[in-house]
């Protein structure tokens, strides 16, 4: 059972108040007895069902066109009416993928029972051959379209601010769904000596998700939130209106802990963060498919090829116990396979292989131990050198010595400059005594 706080930060996050109202605005304005049927649909069965509302409005959407397909009543559809209906408008409708049409076609079955007054496990004749069970033929996830490391650095490189760069890669690095993400509270974010933790709430019920590459990305997000201090605030919200949050925050015009979201849109909805990710793939010039979904497919066939049994599997992408998906992705990334051929027919050696986005793995500081991006060059918080470094780094740092060198040779010949510097510092450490 979802609480009525994670049902809030739901409605907000998908915008369902707000597409429902669109579509009933929609019907209204048709002014059609079919149009108003559906109105009478949503009103009289799918709000008092107990469907989840993402469900309600899934069906309601689908079932708005169906105002304007239909010449008749639909009570006075034949058949044969539905039939044509099916071939010309969902059948040949190549602007929707297979999984969709299948969709659209649920969505009429279940308007019609709706029209025809009939029971919840039964369907009219007229739409009751519609056939809606997923078929063998159905498009499987194509091993060249997932993506890995590297597409998810030059998504991260091309992000101009903080927020975009934590959530591109919290989304990849924890293979959590999209909702499960975008409903994250300041108050989730936990740090530890490891890395960055998280409780999620999902299908499957409440799991813990352990992110380790974006540890310092959610550590500087978290720094830089407009209301970083209101635990039960958004983890995500609209970068766009941030400097102007923070000033009303700042002028008290709203009031800390207060119910911030009738101000503004304050979360950030599912559909700015699939812009968002486009937009980050498009300047990546990444040509798979940039889709909230496929960040969770490609993680799953990581932690498969990375020897992850299923049962943890399980566990980290919050499927069932005894879930047949982990041996989908298992399989997906050819690692049972190449472990029992390479060995028994090529007499190959199969060693053990880090996987997962082990090129963007944090980098600890052996100075104060802070958690840095992987690129960096020096740490952020003593400014001590940790990353890679270049040919100008250490031209740079030569002259520094150099310098100090030919200056301490300075000091060292001229005793009055020497006797002088020493009685400076003799002056400065009494005043700290002081």
């Amino acid at each position: 059972m979802i609480n009525n706080n994670r049902k809030d930060i739901l409605n907000k996050v998908y915008e369902f108040d707000r597409t429902i109202a669109r579509e009933i605005e929609k019907l209204k304005k048709l002014n059609t007895k079919n149009s108003l049927k559906i109105v009478e649909y949503y009103e009289s069965y799918l709000t008092p069902s107990n469907l989840a509302m993402a469900t309600k409005v899934k069906w309601l959407t689908k079932a708005v066109p169906m105002a304007v397909w239909f010449t008749k009543e639909f009570n006075k559809c034949t058949k044969e009416d539905i039939e044509k209906i099916v071939e010309e408008k969902i059948n040949k409708n190549t602007d929707v993928n297979q999984e969709s049409r299948k969709q659209i076609k649920i969505a009429l079955k279940k308007l019609f029972r709706f029209v025809k007054k009939c029971e919840d496990d039964e369907y009219p004749p007229e739409v009751s051959w519609i056939k809606t069970k997923r078929s063998a033929g159905r498009k499987r996830t194509n091993p060249e379209d997932l993506l890995d490391d590297d597409d998810i650095e030059l998504m991260v490189k091309q992000a101009d601010n903080i927020r975009d760069k934590a959530f591109v890669i919290t989304l990849a690095e924890s293979g959590c769904r999209i909702g499960e993400i975008l409903t994250l509270q300041i108050k989730s974010i936990n740090f530890d000596e490891r890395g960055a933790f998280f409780n999620v709430e999902g299908k499957t019920g409440v799991r813990r998700v352990r992110t380790i590459n974006a540890t310092p990305y959610l550590h500087d997000w978290l720094n830089m939130h407009p209301n970083k201090d209101d635990l039960e605030s958004p983890l995500w919200v609209n970068i766009g209106t941030t400097k102007g949050i923070s000033k009303r925050f700042n002028d008290g015009e709203i009031k800390k802990g207060g119910d911030y979201n009738d101000h503004w849109s304050y979360n950030l909805s599912y559909a700015a963060a699939r812009k968002m990710l486009v937009n980050l793939g498009r300047k990546a010039k990444i040509k798979k498919p940039i889709n909230p979904h496929n960040f969770r497919h490609s993680r799953a066939t990581a932690l498969g090829a990375g020897g992850l049994n299923q049962s943890i599997m399980n566990e980290i992408m919050g499927w069932k116990q005894g879930s047949a998906m982990a041996g989908v992705y298992i399989h997906l990334s050819g690692k049972q396979t190449d472990d029992a051929l390479l060995p028994a027919i090529y007499g190959m050696k199969v060693q053990k292989e880090e996987r997962g986005q082990s090129q963007m793995f944090p980098i600890k500081c052996i100075n104060c131990g802070e958690l840095n991006a992987h690129n960096v060059k020096r740490c952020k918080k003593c400014n001590n050198i940790i990353g890679v470094i270049t040919k100008s780094d250490i031209e740079q740092n030569k002259d520094v010595i150099e310098m100090s060198k030919y200056i301490g040779n300075v000091i060292a010949q001229k005793e009055d400059l020497k006797k002088q510097l020493y009685e400076e510092v003799k002056k400065d450490i009494m005043k700290d005594i002081e």
